[in-house]
């Protein structure tokens, strides 16, 4: 073969036009969040590393968060564990044995992108007879928790340990999984019905919808450990239910809630029916699956009691004041009770709503307006979408106007957020804490 024909076969071969060489800078930062987000701590040399391999490199860095590509590469996924003491999902390790009421984490690869979580909470005392369930929602391409009945008592127990245990979990998921932040799904039936619910509620900003089935909500003062769960914490929340009519397993909680949520415009769906059964994932996701949470909302609010719960989107309690309220304590209402059982529940509910603590927000044109009841101190997180960083934004609280406020980017700040959070949709860049006064 002559040099000339030599030149154009190679002239004419056929070039990999997706073959690309390594990013190193991309590797370098990707291996530092890795290593960040895994790390116990969140402020340390971990943190360090990260900043130094993000410096200079901010819109990567946003890119790297919001693909996730920082998560190590992995399979599909059907790991039997537990929830743990720290109330995070915990595998089997080498020569721990499966029981038939594991808690179970099943998802798809990495390689699908980012995916949908479902919190799942079945009407059984068991999670073994679910596992063919979960193995057809990965097939789907969605990642699910089975949370598991740890008494095995088929009754939902609004404790405090018994929100952390639903709740607690997805911190540490969403940050090792390609787990999609903005559809993030809690469904359940029976006792899974009022956890549902329950959760749901108290922590709002982590989910876009909820499927409950014959459970209630178990609303202000309803059950003496609850501490309040309230129906206004919905605002952000699609809602899909269906109770039945048979007997109050929840029913009339369930119809107050529509009452309210048609008198707010609240996105809610309420399907009534006669007999007592159980939803399937396969069910409840053809009602909630193309649900998408908006992480930057303009108007937010937010009630509760334990501290824990007073996180909404870009607020935050530090402080409660003067403090939680005992939900066992003896209540004491003022004035004559009416005879109406319905009048009589709106009267508790508004005496317990005056000792828990409430969060109003709203943001409209680099002002921002807060209403905080029972709360000391509180935290305003400058979400980048709404706010212009550079610029004053001035913030009022309960009325009284505060000093205005520069925003401006901080990296470490940010990473702190998602380590906390989880959130990679929510980067917040910058905040200023507030005493109310």
């Amino acid at each position: 073969m002559s040099a000339h024909s030599l030149t154009l076969l190679l002239l004419c071969a056929p070039v990999s036009v997706g073959a690309q060489e390594p990013d190193p800078a991309r590797g370098e930062l990707e291996a530092a969040l890795r290593a960040y987000f895994g790390a116990e701590e969140a402020d340390g040399p971990a943190l360090q590393a990260a900043v130094r391999a993000a410096q200079g490199r901010e819109e990567l860095l946003e890119e790297v968060l919001r693909s996730k590509s920082f998560v190590a590469s992995a399979g599909p996924l059907a790991l039997h564990g537990r929830i743990d003491e720290r109330y995070r999902f915990r595998a089997h390790e080498a020569g721990e044995s499966d029981t038939d009421n594991d808690a179970l984490f099943f998802g798809p690869g990495s390689e699908a992108g980012l995916q949908p979580l479902v919190v799942y909470v079945p009407d059984s005392t068991s999670t073994a007879p679910s596992v063919d369930e979960l193995e057809k929602e990965v097939r789907a391409g969605r990642f699910v928790l089975l949370v598991p009945d740890e008494e095995r008592d088929n009754q939902w127990k609004p404790t405090h340990h018994e929100h952390r245990r639903h709740a607690g979990p997805l911190r540490t998921l969403l940050l090792e999984h390609r787990i999609d932040p903005e559809r993030v799904y809690f469904v359940g039936s029976g006792r899974g019905g009022h956890a549902a619910w329950t959760v749901g509620l108290l922590y709002a900003q982590r989910f876009a919808g909820i499927a409950p089935c014959n459970g209630g909500p178990a609303c202000e003062g309803s059950y003496a450990l609850s501490g309040g769960v309230f129906l206004e914490n919905a605002r952000s929340l699609v809602v899909h239910a269906v109770y039945n009519t048979s007997f109050d397993h929840g029913l009339e909680g369930c119809r107050y809630a529509a009452r309210k949520f048609e008198e707010w415009g609240y996105r809610f769906t309420g399907i009534e029916e006669p007999a007592m059964r159980t939803m399937d994932l396969v069910e409840a996701m053809e009602k909630v699956a193309d649900v998408t949470r908006d992480s930057h909302p303009r108007a937010i609010v937010k009630r509760f009691n334990h501290l824990d719960a007073g996180e909404h989107f870009w607020l935050r309690a530090l402080e409660r004041a003067p403090g939680e309220w005992d939900p066992a304590a003896k209540i004491t209402l003022r004035g004559k009770l009416p005879t109406d059982p319905l009048q009589q529940r709106e009267k508790l509910w508004e005496h317990v709503q005056g000792l828990c603590a409430r969060l109003e927000g709203t943001l409209t044109a680099g002002r921002i307006t807060i209403q905080a009841q029972g709360v000391g101190k509180l935290r305003v997180y400058f979400d980048p979408e709404l706010v212009p960083y550079g610029k004053k934004v001035s913030v009022t609280i309960n009325g009284k106007p505060e000093p205005p406020v520069v925003p401006k980017r901080d990296v470490a700040t940010l990473l702190q957020h998602v380590h906390a959070s989880g959130d990679t949709a929510r980067l917040y860049g910058a905040f200023h804490d507030y005493r109310v006064r």
